[in-house]
């Protein structure tokens, strides 16, 4: 019993030195335990686990129940150190740690930006204007002749060798860029009609002389046709320049003559002073040949036509229709006559018939015929005794008319014209020139 008493206090007396060599050994430790609940850490029987209170949950040990906190006695000093102040307090905010990946705790923004994605800046910059794109409007034009296709810039004379034979096709290419539109076009053909409309350098019109140009038309299309009047004349056999038509009129003589040329040209309708040079009334009423005048219109084209084939010494031809009873004198060279005059005249009776072929332009006078009673002034002989001379008037006058009839066959088979007309002839057509009487 004794024994068993004594070996108690030696126990007591062991526990009570170890304690005191674990708060010398560790005063932090024994300073931290006071300072927590007051509790003297010298007391006998009394170890305190830092940071732990009897009948408190230690923070940082979730697993020990309250009022469980069972001493600990450590067989090694360095197993009682207590935890490296800071390591278990909560992230200090603003902390540069970053949370450990899944936590709660929302991540605090890295201090410095991430240079591998693009920075967007607080102010829109507004984008640089474009440049506009550069416009040009051009156009090409082209025309077979004897089988051959020939091209001229736009406003170029497209069928420069007008000598040649006619039109029997066109073609106009769109050359413009950065601006909407086209340009489109048709052609009149002789024995056949109008073609379809075409575009950006199709063909208008085929390679048969039979159905030669006689007409056309063109127009533009979109944002072109807003900005530009287009106008456009064609050069006529028998005729020469039509007048300028624009945006899609008729010009040249359908059913009527034959084109040898054309000329096209594009002005900007702010242009107003071009404008106006272009777009007058007499351009309008020239552009189209037609026959309003019944069939005198086509009887005049017909001579001309006929008259390309013949040449002549001096730079002059007269043709004579004994049946419709017209003169038509022309200016040029063969394959290339223009009408210069074409007048109404009185030509040879059935039983006194002019004399038809052809002949030369011969002697010349002021009157005849005052001894028989009448006058015919300003004669001009093409063939023996036949003369282009005046109507008749009274002996010796110039105001009082005798028969002063035109567009019949009437004569004795001279060609009998108005006097000014026959005092053209006499005055202006050398000898030597081609009379053509049919």
């Amino acid at each position: 019993m004794e024994s068993t008493a004594l070996s108690f206090w030696k126990r007591c007396v062991a526990l009570g030195l170890a304690g005191m060599l674990a708060v010398s050994l560790c005063p932090a430790t024994a300073l931290a335990a006071d300072a927590a609940d007051g509790t003297d850490a010298n007391t006998p029987g009394a170890v305190t686990t830092p940071d732990q209170d009897a009948g408190q949950t230690t923070p940082d040990a979730p697993s020990t129940d309250a009022g469980e906190a069972t001493p600990d006695t450590p067989d090694t000093p360095d197993t009682d150190t207590p935890d490296t102040p800071g390591t278990d307090t909560p992230d200090t905010p603003g902390a540069d740690t970053p949370d450990t990946p899944g936590a709660d705790t929302p991540v605090t923004p890295p201090s410095t930006p991430d240079t591998s994605k693009p920075t967007t800046p607080t102010t829109p910059t507004k984008p640089a204007p474009s440049k506009p794109k550069k416009v040009t409007v051009s156009f090409i034009t082209a025309s077979k002749q004897g089988g051959k296709w020939q091209k001229a810039a736009m406003g170029q004379l497209m069928g420069k060798k007008i000598t040649t034979s006619p039109i029997t096709a066109i073609r106009i290419y769109n050359k413009c860029k950065n601006i909407s539109g086209s340009i489109k076009y048709r052609v009149y053909q002789a024995n056949k009609g109008w073609s379809a409309w075409k575009a950006n350098g199709t063909s208008a019109g085929t390679s048969k002389a039979s159905t030669a140009v006689q007409g056309m038309q063109v127009k533009l299309t979109g944002t072109l046709a807003k900005t530009y009047n287009l106008y456009y004349r064609v050069y006529l056999v028998g005729l020469g320049w039509t007048g300028w038509g624009t945006n899609g009129a008729v010009v040249g003589a359908p059913k009527l003559a034959k084109v040898k040329a054309y000329q096209v040209k594009l002005v900007k309708k702010s242009s107003k002073a071009t404008n106006k040079k272009y777009n007058t009334k007499a351009n309008r009423n020239s552009a189209r040949i037609t026959t309003k005048s019944g069939t005198e219109m086509n009887t005049q084209m017909t001579m001309a036509a006929k008259a390309q084939s013949q040449s002549s010494a001096t730079k002059w031809l007269i043709l004579v229709d004994t049946t419709k009873n017209r003169v038509e004198i022309l200016k040029g060279q063969k394959g290339n006559w223009q009408v210069y005059k074409y007048w109404k005249c009185t030509t040879g009776a059935w039983g006194s018939r002019t004399v038809r072929g052809k002949f030369t332009i011969g002697s010349r006078g002021l009157s005849f015929g005052e001894e028989k009673g009448y006058s015919c002034w300003y004669w001009t002989q093409f063939y023996g005794n036949y003369l282009f001379h005046s109507v008749l008037y009274n002996p010796h006058s110039q105001t009082s008319i005798q028969d002063g009839r035109l567009g019949i066959n009437a004569s004795h088979g001279c060609v009998r014209l108005a006097l000014s007309n026959a005092k053209w002839i006499n005055r202006n057509i050398p000898s030597g020139t081609k009379v053509w009487t049919y």
